[in-house]
């Protein structure tokens, strides 16, 4: 069975998500807003503005051992690099800006967390985020699993 790096697959998302508007956490006023643009056919279309990717696959595996393999929002949690193989899991790891959301991903503004909590938090400032993940943990019912 031939090795796959899940460093290189993480950074094929990343640049995926660079060029994808929807993935730009900024408001509709924000520097990253999209003007329109008239093609020579004379139709409307916005341009893209791609966000800048400096990272490697190095890069993250170098924040991956930095986070001692754990979740940034939820450092109790131990990520499965191997869920970045396993479509749609929400367990997947995934690269997340922060501490500016609207810029790029570049040295220092990037953390590695799962896609469930990057897709969570969206736009929602970070320290709101990780107060919120506190106070859910220290609120969640003992013997949930009596529930599911």
């Amino acid at each position: 069975m031939r090795y796959r790096d899940p460093y290189k697959k993480m950074m094929a998302n990343v640049n995926m998500s660079s060029q994808n508007q929807g993935s730009t956490r900024g408001s509709l006023n924000s520097e990253l807003k999209r003007e329109l643009g008239v093609n020579k056919d004379g139709r409307i279309y916005r341009y893209k503005k791609q966000l800048e990717v400096s990272i490697t696959a190095e890069d993250l595996k170098e924040q991956f051992k930095k986070q001692k393999g754990c979740d940034f929002w939820m450092q109790s949690y131990q990520i499965d690099l191997n869920e970045i193989f396993v479509p749609h899991s929400i367990e997947a790891p995934s690269v997340d800006r922060w501490p500016d959301a609207s810029g790029g991903y570049v040295k220092g503004n990037f953390v590695i967390t799962t896609r469930f909590m990057n897709l969570g938090r969206g736009n929602y400032p970070a320290k709101k985020f990780k107060q919120f993940i506190r106070e859910y943990l220290l609120k969640a019912p003992k013997g949930i699993e009596k529930f599911i």
